[in-house]
């Protein structure tokens, strides 16, 4: 790559980013920091500008910080273009940061590099590709509504067109870039534009009006210790005070900044101060010492990547012998400047025919890369098809697993079910059924003998058993239902003291005769959303178990109130009471087991799993706390809907 054969070309290039790695983006802040390091400090001392500029660009290489390197390279080509009168190397660097602009479609860094390469021509006075390069960046920037930009294409064309002596233009196109830079509060930018305009008023003769903007400028500068256009402002009055006449003022003000860029090296600008100085000398009469003035410009200008300076050497020689009369010499000038100038516009046309060039191998190489990214993105699309495939194939096996653990473990559960129901109904149904049979062929003999005061016994006995029967047969229905999903949640505006009469007539003649108490009390007043048909069902159940393990004599007490928006129901009984064993048993029908009653009744435990479940459809709960020999309570709980 070209940064890498940059950054090994520099003295003592050791691998400094080798002895200390960095996460890249760590190396992205220190790169992106070099950066604004070294175009802070350009102005003050380019040459180190230069090397911290190349080891910035040694690590966004290293590190593949193309935006990086991007910033870099047009940092690098203005250093080389203006500090450095590398024109060749700024071209280099300009295109790399165009070329990878277009790549990574970063359309500020693009602008910039147009607006370098415009610079770049505009300084060998190649205006036409000057121009060119402006009105692309300026094209982008305006498009982007990036102002820093624009403020610098309007720079770049103001000066193109005071070099084409379009003066109107040119201040219009400062007065623009002059607006924008009062906004941004550009302090150092305003005074660059103001030294420019003042070029156009000493170009159009206006001596006063460039006098006064020149010393402006300089009081600026001055104060902010800037150098280099403290010595363009001290030029512009010399040149100003040299046509006004003042020839020994303008001679010292040339001297000052002659000095001034002495002091850094700016080789353009002592060209200028020694023409002017070589001119003022002229106009004393003092033809030794203006061509002293002019040989001195002449050395520099010899420099490489300095030709078109010669063509202001001899254009200033002309003017200098003829302002000596000596018409010879100006005419021998004069032919110098005419043959550089023509040399000099064979190497604009080169140059425009090597743009061209470049332009169409770099967006060759555009397509080829682009193409080569198509093709790859292409595969990474196959690529990323096949794996969603192969992750949909496993999601559907992983899923068909889960589906038939979930089923198995359904069957599983259902075949439980099953066989705890047929336990249920081969044994606890069969029974009462058999004693039913029996009883009846008894009683058949019986009302046919002399023994007929023992059939109230047997019919009482029959009737008990049929009981038990309906009472498990209607168990069973429910817990089917409910299993089934056939059981819905209905809920209607209920009354809690119709529903408990409807329990209490249900159980009238079995308190009655086991001699125990049914007692009701509510602190509900009003009508609640409830399913009375689940409510009913549950009641009954528990109620039933109660009578079952209530001794005579004993209480049943029912107790309605509401807490934290739920609607409690207490069934409490004084009873034999559980166990803490079997309480854990009651609601799990793989172990569901009856304890005998207390007038040898017989159950199946299915009753108390039908509540659990027929509670869970009512989005509500049912716990049980019992004391052997002291009773149970059974507290239901669900959500409570007062009536709207």
């Amino acid at each position: 790559m070209l940064f890498a054969f940059l950054c090994n070309s520099i003295s003592g290039s050791n691998d400094l980013f080798i002895d200390t790695l960095y996460s890249k983006e760590e190396a992205r802040s220190i790169v992106t920091k070099m950066g604004d390091e070294l175009w802070a400090i350009r102005e003050l001392d380019y040459n180190l500008a230069v090397t911290k500029g190349m080891e910035a660009m040694k690590i966004a290489d290293y590190y593949g910080l193309d935006s990086e390197i991007i910033r870099i390279s047009n940092f690098l080509g203005v250093l080389n273009n203006y500090n450095l009168y590398d024109s060749e190397m700024a071209l280099s660097y300009f295109h790399q940061a165009m070329e990878m602009s277009i790549i990574l479609d970063d359309s500020v860094q693009l602008a910039y590099a147009y607006n370098n390469l415009a610079d770049v021509f505009l300084t060998n006075w190649n205006l036409s590709l000057s121009l060119e390069y402006t009105n692309k960046s300026l094209e982008i920037f305006e498009r982007l509504k990036h102002k820093k930009g624009i403020a610098y294409g309007y720079v770049n064309l103001g000066a193109i067109y005071q070099r084409e002596q379009k003066f109107d233009l040119a201040l219009k196109c400062f007065s623009d870039a002059m607006e924008i830079r009062e906004e941004r509060n550009d302090t150092l930018g305003q005074n660059q534009i103001i030294i420019s305009v003042a070029d156009i008023y000493l170009q159009k003769g206006d001596l006063d009006k460039a006098y006064e903007l020149y010393t402006e400028s300089y009081s600026q500068f001055f104060t902010r210790e800037n150098i280099l256009y403290s010595a363009i402002c001290l030029e512009g009055i010399g040149n100003v005070l040299s046509q006004q006449g003042k020839i020994q003022e303008s001679i010292d003000y040339y001297n000052r900044a002659k000095e001034l860029f002495l002091s850094r090296n700016i080789i353009i600008g002592l060209v200028d101060c020694y023409n002017g100085i070589a001119l003022a000398y002229a106009k004393m009469g003092n033809q030794k010492k203006g061509e002293e003035a002019l040989e001195n410009s002449k050395i520099l200008s010899r420099q490489p990547n300095l030709r078109y300076l010669l063509l202001d050497n001899f254009k200033v020689e002309a003017e200098f012998y003829q302002i000596l009369n000596n018409y010879e010499g100006a005419f021998r000038s004069l032919s110098k400047y005419i043959e550089k100038n023509d040399s000099i516009l064979f190497i604009h046309k080169m140059e425009t025919l090597e743009e061209l060039q470049k332009g169409y191998t770099i967006q060759k190489n555009i397509d080829k890369l682009n193409e080569e990214l198509k093709d790859r993105k292409t595969k990474e699309l196959y690529l990323v098809i096949i794996i969603l495939l192969m992750i949909l194939v496993v999601f559907v096996f992983v899923w068909r697993y889960v589906l038939y653990r979930r089923l198995n473990r359904k069957l599983i559960s259902s075949v439980q079910t099953k066989d705890k129901l047929f336990s249920v109904i081969s044994h606890d149904l069969k029974s009462p059924f058999n004693s039913i049979l029996g009883y009846s062929e008894i009683l058949i003999d019986i009302a046919s003998g002399e023994e007929n005061n023992k059939v109230a016994q047997y019919a009482e006995i029959i009737n008990s058993s049929s009981k038990e029967n309906l009472k498990l047969l209607n168990n069973l229905l429910d817990w089917s239902r409910s299993q089934t999903g056939k059981f819905k949640f209905q809920p209607e505006e209920i009354e809690l003291d119709d529903l408990f009469k409807l329990v209490y007539d249900f159980f009238k003649i079995d308190l009655s005769k086991n001699n125990i108490q049914l007692k009701y009390s509510s602190s509900i007043q009003s009508a609640i959303v409830a399913d009375g048909n689940i409510l009913r069902t549950v009641l009954i159940n528990i109620i039933s178990n109660a009578i079952k393990y209530t001794h005579e004599g004993g209480h049943i007490d029912i107790i309605a109130s509401t807490s934290n928006s739920k609607v409690v129901i207490n069934v409490v009984d004084d009873g034999v009471g559980m166990s803490g064993s079997v309480i854990n048993k009651l609601f799990k029908l793989s172990e569901t087991e009856s304890m005998q009653g207390v007038r040898n009744e017989l159950g199946t435990g299915l009753g108390l799993m039908i509540c659990y479940e027929l509670m869970q459809i009512h989005h509500g709960d049912i716990k049980v706390t019992s004391t052997v020999g002291a009773g149970s309570n059974f507290e239901i709980t669900f959500p409570m809907q007062k009536v709207i």
